[in-house]
């Protein structure tokens, strides 16, 4: 089977070069067309300038065409001069073979498909239409009015020979120019010129002229010889086989060994039998080399090994099969070629899982289906079978199309992923339970020493001295410190693990008025000054979108050098469909190489003694920025300030789902919710006590276990848990 050349190209070539193929082909064309074939006192039977110059015009860029119109104009006018006729003759002949070119070229571009002429039947027969049989026409009638009305032959005797001669003409130059012009056109024109190219066209030259001097119908043996060709050929070869068979004519036509009368309607009758033996052959040529391309195409899929391709009739006869079918069941494709695929297959996989699938396939259905199959020749494998109608041209079932890919290592990828994120996700609740009733029973003597602390403030205060008020201001300190850092870690851990109600529609202007009033104190104490602009509405989350802004403003009022007032402004700007919401300050700055390092939990860049806070609050405002579906950029210079900004999309965050895939909170029933979360407390306090960190398991005069009920009313601080009951009833039950 012989390779043909990729789709057509065309390249972008040099102006100087199309118009020196224009003119010199439109100049041999045109005088060899002459000097063959024209009989004395008649115009030319065959020619073929005209159709190369169409192509060539065609494949060049637009705005080239009137250029290479003029080229192919004087190239027209020179070749009937050079042959020797008078000047009035050859002017006689220029409009007619211009406004021909020109309305080929304009009805070639206009089919879109030049470049793509060799792709399909239909679409080569479009072009051929456009650039062969319709440009003559107007070729022909100006033409022939011309001729007559300057006294040189009649309309009638010159219209046939006109028209069927540029037809016969068009259709030998045209296909191959522009197959030529795609490409690389020096490696086809030495293909043509190897000895095998050159053997194929010697071949068809001398058939040709066998057939017109011993046939009695030579037309019919023509055709033969250049189908075979088709057949067994490139195209390139094929189209440079048509355009020798219509020169070898002409030639035996100026000869007198093709003998024809002389007379308009055997001049009709003698080239309509060359046009309709010359067109077949080429649209052979460009369907089986488009067949061609489809089986190296599919003998390339086909040649993967761990996909198995089977084509099936509609009947379950087996056409085709690639050579993965032969690995895995070790059977010779060419011992199933041509049986039905029930007798080639074990039954038990037949009944149960290929013959079902194949039948719906049948019928007009794309099935697809994940099966375990035990083949003789690599065990069992898992395989993900799609099986689906193959259709012609037409829209016509024909056949079935099957298709086996192997995915065992695939699949026990993923069930070895789902076993490490089921334990990952297992781990992860576990450690969430841990750090939540660890953090809450931790708060239980956090209150006690701060109730102890008042205590001693309110009846031994005037006992203490100085040394004893700054012991006594550090422990109170301290454990102030330590709530606060048990709070972020809270709150840090319910944002990493719980789904954000659903996103509403939130007034930035009101949730900054609110968080400016929370911090109105800190605000006033350091003497500092909040700008804002409008801010404007996004739709999100308003608690969290909350957290954020109060932890910038915050850090913009406290990370200020000693003596400065605090200066800060927050803006919106959007921009492309995006929001950014920046809060700019004169702060002391975060060094460019150190900008990396914030938002990690628990980083500081300061000293605490310095700069007060847990190390949690950027880290809060990263994962607030994730459920939002943005992030947190930071601009910053040393001793100059900083830019803290949210970017997000201003459509609002995606959908979160809560971790492991269960349902939203707001999807379950509060008591439900309440007693879910009992339990894993009691698990967790469980583990506490099994690991020694924690009391013994039962609590005496613990709580319940029991789905909780939120006390209204109580002036007792709430607990960060959302179910858990208030810290000071629970140590009134432990002493009562």
């Amino acid at each position: 089977m012989h390779a043909d050349p990729a789709p057509v190209r065309w390249p972008r070539r040099p102006p100087g070069l199309d118009a020196a193929l224009v003119f010199g082909c439109g100049f041999l064309l045109s005088w060899a067309a002459i000097a063959v074939a024209r009989l004395p006192g008649t115009v030319a039977v065959i020619w073929l300038a005209n159709g190369a110059v169409i192509a060539l015009v065609a494949s060049a860029p637009r705005e080239r065409t009137l250029a290479l119109l003029a080229t192919a104009a004087a190239a027209n006018l020179a070749g009937n001069v050079a042959y020797g006729d008078t000047v009035r003759l050859s002017l006689a002949f220029l409009p007619p073979n211009v406004l021909e070119v020109a309305a080929g070229v304009w009805l070639v571009r206009r089919t879109g498909l030049a470049e793509r002429f060799l792709e399909h039947q239909g679409s080569f027969l479009r072009v051929i239409a456009a650039g062969v049989f319709v440009p003559p026409l107007l070729g022909a009638t100006v033409g022939a009015a011309t001729l007559q009305a300057l006294g040189f032959a009649p309309f009638a005797r010159v219209w046939p020979d006109w028209y069927i001669g540029d037809a016969i003409g068009a259709l030998a130059t045209l296909p191959l120019v522009l197959a030529l012009r795609g490409g690389d056109a020096a490696a086809t024109l030495r293909r043509l010129a190897a000895p095998a190219g050159l053997a194929v066209l010697g071949a068809v030259a001398l058939a040709v002229v066998a057939a017109v001097q011993w046939l009695h119908h030579p037309f019919a043996a023509i055709g033969v010889v250049l189908v075979a060709v088709a057949f067994v050929r490139p195209r390139v070869e094929a189209f440079a086989g048509v355009t020798v068979t219509v020169v070898v004519l002409a030639l035996l036509l100026a000869t007198g060994r093709l003998s024809v009368v002389d007379s308009p309607q055997a001049h009709l009758q003698l080239f309509l039998g060359v046009l309709l033996v010359l067109l077949p052959p080429l649209v052979v040529a460009v369907a089986v080399a488009r067949q061609r391309t489809l089986s190296r195409t599919l003998a390339a899929v086909g040649s993967r090994v761990d996909d198995i391709v089977v084509v099936s009739d509609r009947d379950g006869v087996l056409l085709w099969a690639n050579e993965a079918r032969e690995i895995y069941w070790g059977v010779p494709n060419a011992s199933v070629i041509g049986r039905n695929g029930r007798d080639v297959t074990p039954a038990a996989y037949w009944n149960e899982v290929l013959g079902p699938i194949v039948a719906r396939a049948a019928a007009g259905e794309t099935v697809r289906r994940r099966a375990e199959i035990d083949f003789p020749a690599r065990g069992r494998r898992t395989m993900e079978l799609t099986v689906q109608p193959a259709h012609d041209e037409e829209g016509q079932r024909v056949g079935v199309l099957f298709c086996s890919t192997d995915v065992t290592e695939v699949e026990a990828s993923r069930r070895e992923l789902q076993r490490t994120a089921d334990a990952l996700r297992a781990s992860h609740n576990d450690l969430e339970q841990f750090v939540r009733i660890a953090s809450h029973d931790l708060r239980e003597p956090l209150n006690t020493i701060q109730q102890f602390c008042s205590l001693i403030e309110q009846r031994h205060a005037a006992a203490l001295d100085d040394e004893g008020r700054l012991y006594f201001e550090q422990v109170r300190g301290g454990a102030a410190r330590l709530r606060e850092m048990l709070d972020d870690v809270l709150q840090y851990v319910r944002l990493e693990q719980a789904a954000p109600p659903a996103p509403r529609e939130v007034d930035l202007d009101a949730v900054l008025h609110e968080v400016l009033a929370a911090l109105q104190a800190i605000a006033a104490g350091s003497g500092a000054t909040v700008q804002a602009g409008p801010l404007g509405t996004v739709p999100g989350h308003r608690a969290l979108l909350a957290v954020l802004l109060q932890n910038l403003v915050a850090n913009a009022l406290k990370f200020v050098p000693p003596g400065r007032a605090p200066q800060v402004r927050v803006a919106a700007r959007r921009e492309g469909g995006t929001l950014r919401l920046e809060v700019h300050d004169n702060g002391i700055g975060i060094d460019a190489a150190r900008v990396g390092e914030l938002g990690t939990p628990f980083h500081r860049l300061h000293a605490r003694r310095k700069y007060p806070g847990t190390g949690l609050g950027l880290a809060i405002c990263r994962r607030i920025a994730e459920q939002h579906g943005g992030t947190i950029e930071i601009t910053s210079r040393a001793g100059e300030g900083s830019c803290f900004a949210l970017v997000m999309p201003e459509a609002g965050p995606p959908e979160t789902a809560v971790a492991g895939g269960a349902p939203g909170a707001r999807d379950v029933p509060r008591r439900a919710r309440c007693a879910r979360r009992a339990r894993r407390r009691c698990r967790a306090r469980r583990l506490l006590a099994e690991r020694g960190t924690g009391p013994a398991w039962p609590r005496p005069g613990a709580a319940s276990a029991a789905p909780c009920r939120r006390r209204r009313g109580s002036s007792a601080r709430r607990s960060s848990s959302p179910c858990a009951w208030p810290g000071r009833s629970r140590r009134r039950s432990r002493r009562g």
